[in-house]
Parts: structure tokens; sequence; C-alpha cells
């Protein structure tokens, strides 16, 4: 879980590094990210947002790049270093994570509102379809049409069956913008329509 700007970059397992011909960097390979190891200076470099970040390790701490290396910059065909993107000058925070994951973001403290009818709660500022069951007192997130469920939103993150959702959740109102979770919810009539 994330407040305000963040990107997670995936590695499909710890990073596998291949030469780049002419230069003393490596590419990471296995991420769709430009992301290159320089040797001469034992950094890493990520290009993204227009700009370069660069950090000691792999796992960060990242940062803006303000004068990366002229190899580093000239692998990037977009425009890099340019003004950043936000008024403060601040670059996004960015997790790097070398198995599955998902990142959950919101503008802060999430901005939970009731839902009609039920004991559900909706996270109104996040892409992600996160709800809270006040009677409960568990989050729970649909990621790629599987739920999990966590007593906080830092965790730990536990898989639940869909048969073992709340009731509340099949009294989601179905012109609602929430009603988009009822095809994976059990025994509502988008369920049964996401089956056929």
């Amino acid at each position: 879980w994330a407040t305000n700007r963040a990107v997670l970059v995936l590695l499909d397992g710890e990073p596998i590094l291949r030469p780049i011909p002419g230069a003393t960097l490596e590419r990471v390979i296995n991420t769709p990210a430009l992301l290159v190891h320089d040797k001469a200076n034992a950094k890493y470099y990520l290009a993204g947002d227009g700009q370069w970040f660069a950090a000691g390790s792999i796992q960060g701490p990242w940062s803006l790049a303000q004068n990366p290396p002229a190899a580093i910059a000239a692998l990037s065909a977009a425009k890099t270093n340019g003004p950043a993107v936000r008024d403060d000058g601040a670059g996004p925070r960015i997790i790097v994570r070398t198995n599955p994951a998902e990142l959950l973001m919101t503008g802060g403290l999430p901005d939970f509102r009731p839902i009609r009818g039920t004991a559900l709660q909706y996270a109104a500022d996040t892409d992600s379809q996160l709800f809270f069951h006040t009677t409960q007192r568990e989050a729970y997130l649909l990621l790629s049409g599987r739920w999990f469920k966590a007593k906080s939103l830092n965790g730990p993150w536990i898989h639940v069956a869909p048969r073992d959702l709340p009731p509340d959740f099949a009294k989601i109102p179905p012109g609602s913008p929430q009603a988009v979770v009822l095809a994976s919810v059990p025994d509502t009539p988008q369920a049964e329509l996401a089956l056929l």
C-alpha cells in the first residue's frame, strides 16, 4: 500500500544482467522497464516519467538522477531529466519487487464512503476495488478477479474464497459504480452472466 505517487517495477525473479555492447553497462532483461546497471559506479538506473532515477541497489532507495552519465542518458529515446512533472519537483516513490506483487495506491489515508444498504464502505480515492467491512473491521481488495483481505492496509493480505465473502457484497446496488465487483461475488446475476 502506498499513498500519493508510487510506481511498482516488477522483475521476474532476481535481476538477470546482460552486457550492453560497447559500454560498461548491463541491462536488466527480466523486466519490461528500462533498467540498467552501471558497473563503473555500482549504480542502477531506471528510466521513467521522462527522467532517470538512480539507486545503489535494485531495492533502492531510488532518487532522481540530476545528471546521469552520458552513456545512460543515450539509452532512452524519450526526453530525460527535463522539468519534473510535479510542481514540487518530487519524483514518484519507486518500489521494486522480484516476486509477484500488486500496488494499492490511495491519495492519502483512504477516503472510505458507505455503500447504501450494506455494512461496506468503498475507497473513493483509488482506482483499486478496495472495500472496508465495518462489522468485521477488515479491508477487502479485488485483484484480477481474486479477493484478498487484511486487518490493515499494510497487510498481511490473505486470499479469500468468493464463497467466504461477507453477504453484504451481494447487496451492493447493481446501479452503483461499485457494482463492477458483482461479477466476482457468487450467487449474483452478474457472476452468473460472467460464467456464461
